[in-house]
């Protein structure tokens, strides 16, 4: 043996070995890496947030959620000149009523189809622990479908109000706006959410049966 081999290995030469095994180690996201079938913290990658049924908002929910913040904008000013020009000058902005009314039905239906999209409706966690991956998704793509029956019968329900003010030529009380131009805004922004929830079943969909196919 030489005097050389027979040297301890200096700190540096023991930090690269350390590394180099640690470089062959499998990560978390190694894809030869098994994933197991059970359990809540190692559930299949689909369920971290990156599967089709949380694909990033498209181009109509981003202009819609443009829309629902201009209108909150718009209800904001109003209110803050109305108030202040009555206090001061007593001049009340005309039709503020029917404005701020306007904005808040146009925040609504506008703002309903960002947060539909994202999945950014209030959720409990209940049974997440208790439940397979397969089994939790299959939950979740139930609830998307109840979002989905809901904005459709949504939508049926505001048809007749909405026929009523057509034919009858209902106004707004300051500003005489066609009340059926108010429902017209109102089924657009419906559509645009029923389009998100749509998508969302879809992507669902595709991660219930992605999970299945991976615990079996």
């Amino acid at each position: 043996m030489s005097p050389r081999s027979s040297r301890p290995r200096s700190r540096r030469s023991m930090t690269r070995a350390s590394r180099a095994r640690n470089s062959c180690r499998p990560t978390r996201n190694d894809p030869s890496r098994p994933v197991p079938a059970r359990g809540r913290a190692q559930r299949p990658p689909h369920f971290t947030g990156t599967g089709p049924s949380m694909m990033p908002p498209d181009r109509l929910t981003r202009f819609f959620h443009v829309i629902a913040s201009l209108a909150v904008v718009v209800m904001m000013l109003t209110v803050v000149a109305d108030v202040v020009l009555r206090f001061v000058f007593n001049i009340p902005v005309r039709g503020a009523y029917d404005v701020v009314g306007f904005g808040l039905l146009v925040m609504v239906f506008f703002g309903m189809a960002p947060v539909v999209a994202r999945q950014g409706e209030i959720l409990i966690d209940i049974v997440d622990d208790m439940l397979p991956a397969a089994m939790l998704g299959l939950l979740k793509l139930l609830a998307s479908l109840g979002t989905l029956v809901f904005l459709v019968f949504l939508g049926w329900s505001m048809f007749g109000p909405a026929h009523d003010a057509y034919v009858y030529g209902d106004r707004s009380l300051e500003l005489g706006v066609p009340l059926w131009t108010l429902w017209a805004v109102a089924f657009a922004g419906l559509a645009g959410t029923g389009w998100a929830a749509l998508r969302r079943v879809l992507g669902q969909a595709a991660d219930a049966a992605h999970a299945a196919e991976v615990e079996s």
